[in-house]
């Protein structure tokens, strides 16, 4: 689950505290001491789900777009807690620039679509 994406789209009021990178589940890195990091694993096809390119500082960055940052978070609301699940979702649907079908899409990828409709239910 990426809490720096989440930062990025203004989904959360977490602060957090660690860069978070995304790879797949067969690939071994050594990672520095700082800035602090932390590998996230995942299958080739939901790493590849949802990539996005942003400007930072002059760098291009991939991160992941709101949808797949969103069906992250509920694949890994027991590890971040339930609240920082609901706030994700609740900013996300009042955001103008949100796209239901494409968040449905990437929940089937991601094989969380039963959970994330049974949050979007009790939400909106």
């Amino acid at each position: 689950m990426s809490y720096s994406a989440l930062a990025y789209y203004d989904l959360t009021t977490f602060n957090p505290y660690q860069y978070e990178i995304a790879v797949e589940r067969s690939c071994k890195l050594i990672i520095p001491d700082y800035p602090p990091i932390k590998l996230l694993y995942f299958s080739k096809s939901q790493l590849e789900t949802g990539i996005t390119n942003i400007e930072v500082d002059g760098h291009t960055i991939r991160i992941y777009d709101m949808e797949k940052t969103i069906c992250d978070c509920i694949r890994y609301r027991n590890k971040i807690g339930i609240d920082i699940v609901k706030e994700a979702i609740n900013e996300y649907i009042k955001r103008k620039d949100r796209n239901f079908n494409k968040l449905i899409n990437y929940a089937d990828i991601s094989r969380v679509k039963k959970i994330l409709k049974e949050y979007l239910e009790v939400l909106v």
